[in-house]
């Protein structure tokens, strides 16, 4: 792949590169006989989802996965600390578990990356029940499981020599949790009529934003009460166009520190959308899409004024701030491109669902840098890139090429050129981590292929070249260099 759309262009120093990983797709070992159980073990069981298996196996291969990121000149890595893994079984913290967790944060270290440590990404144990999120109490529980985690991990970390946990991420991507779950139906929960399921959408997400607002103090207090310097924390959300499913979950963040009282909450939300709506048109040009604007109005049932057990915490909260950085997870933006008509041509052949799939995800390198100065523009805040990425297809054992021709070579270089731009003309973007290491299991199926280096299955044997053959990692590696000078 030719670099040379990277000549003149230069990151400034200390800027993060790495990449993102989940517990539940890499580590292996869940919903066995024996194994911790999540809330995908009933769909495992029943059909509705490939058994992830020994998945990349990272449970007990992690130096192997942070020997190959530190090859390729990485110094960041987003991995999660399964709450099933930690917590089996009710009211047990499961110490030797989180012994393993610091051993791989320690091992991190030693290579000279940092281990930024997701709290919760799309699984929770089996035994909260399928609905969990949708319950009262989710967020009180999930905050009171985090309350006692993160004292301990940071324990063990110091006890290894280390430094405490610096970057934390309470939780990845909680709009995409809300939609697939109880609108699309792709993650687990149980059946609903649409009218109900539009209702349950907006309670799962106003319990999960919650529940980070709960779990950021919580986080700050146990680095207070151990005299530990501050650390930062985030979540991630996916991107998204639509105000009520991205923006306005941030801004709903920043209301109390931006001075809003919680009665002017409702107007303040409607000046921001107004903002943000007149900013997308002057980037990208009106909206026409009658599509786009049919989910725009569907997703007003989750407008941020309508959260209002989120509202609630934010408001009792000691601290106005709530978060300590943008995170972001940057693929498709336009949900109108997310569907098409049934049967449409797609990899393998004709697709008769009304979604589009993974590897139909277009290419976006244009957009990346101007989204992230949008999502930047009326804050102090840096910009986390915590997910990008690719994906092809798989289809037993046999790799297919994407129908648009794109490589993941080319990918990586057009992006990376596309946010040294935005960089170099001032967007505060600080770290940029690739989805993903290797192909995993993408939540129900080893069919969609995201990693630098291809899996094999079942055998899970790692390849030199991605799912496609193309040899993406050298490609990362050099654009890594050349950037950094």
């Amino acid at each position: 792949m030719d670099l040379r759309q990277l000549d003149g262009l230069a990151l400034p120093r200390g800027f993060a590169f790495g990449f993102a990983t989940a517990g539940a797709q890499n580590e292996g070992g869940y919903n066995g006989p024996g194994q911790p159980a999540n809330n995908w073990w009933d769909w495992e069981r029943n059909g509705h989802a490939e058994p992830s298996g020994i998945a990349t196996e990272s449970w007990s291969r992690y130096a192997e996965d942070l020997d190959a990121v530190a090859a390729l000149g990485c110094d960041a890595y987003n991995l999660s600390v399964e709450w099933a893994r930690v917590r089996p079984v009710p009211d047990v913290l499961d110490r030797a578990a989180v012994d393993r967790y610091a051993d791989m944060l320690a091992a991190a270290r030693t290579r000279g990356i940092e281990p930024w440590v997701c709290l919760h990404h799309f699984t929770h144990p089996r035994w909260l029940g399928l609905d969990f999120w949708l319950r009262p109490d989710s967020p009180r529980v999930f905050a009171d499981h985090v309350r006692e985690l993160v004292p301990l991990l940071n324990e063990r970390l110091v006890a290894r020599g280390e430094a405490p946990v610096r970057i934390w991420i309470t939780s990845t991507e909680i709009n995409v949790l809300a939609l697939q779950t109880y609108m699309a139906g792709y993650f687990p929960g149980a059946p609903r009529p649409l009218h109900v399921r539009f209702r349950s959408a907006a309670r799962s997400l106003d319990h999960l934003l919650a529940a980070h607002i709960l779990a950021y103090d919580a986080i700050h207090d146990a680095h207070e009460a151990a005299g530990l310097p501050a650390p930062r924390v985030a979540e991630n959300s996916f991107l998204f166009a639509i105000y009520e499913l991205d923006r306005g979950l941030t801004d709903l963040l920043l209301a109390r520190e931006r001075g809003i009282a919680r009665a002017d909450v409702e107007a303040y939300v409607h000046d921001r959308k107004a903002y943000w709506v007149g900013a997308l048109n002057a980037s990208f040009g009106p909206e026409r899409d009658p599509l786009e604007r049919l989910m725009g109005e569907i997703a007003k049932l989750v407008a941020p004024h309508r959260l209002t057990v989120a509202l609630d915490a934010l408001y009792a909260s000691p601290r106005p701030r709530k978060l300590d950085a943008l995170a972001t997870d940057v693929y498709h933006v336009w949900l109108k491109r997310r569907l098409h008509l049934p049967g449409a041509t797609s990899v393998g052949g004709r697709d008769w669902s009304f979604t589009r799939k993974l590897w139909e995800d277009p290419p976006l390198p244009d957009a990346l840098g101007e989204f992230c100065r949008l999502l930047a523009d009326g804050t102090d805040l840096p910009v986390w890139i915590m997910e990008n990425g690719i994906c092809n297809r798989v289809i037993d054992g046999v790799a297919h090429p994407r129908l648009d021709g794109w490589t993941r070579s080319r990918y990586l270089a057009e992006h990376l050129a596309a946010l040294a731009r935005a960089v170099m003309a001032g967007v505060p973007i600080e770290a940029y981590l690739h989805w993903t290491l290797y192909d995993n299991w993408e939540w129900g199926s080893y069919e969609p292929r995201f990693g630098l280096y291809a899996t094999e299955r079942p055998s899970g044997r790692r390849l030199a070249t991605d799912a496609m053959g193309d040899d993406a990692a050298s490609v990362y590696r050099d654009a890594i260099a050349a950037l950094r000078g």
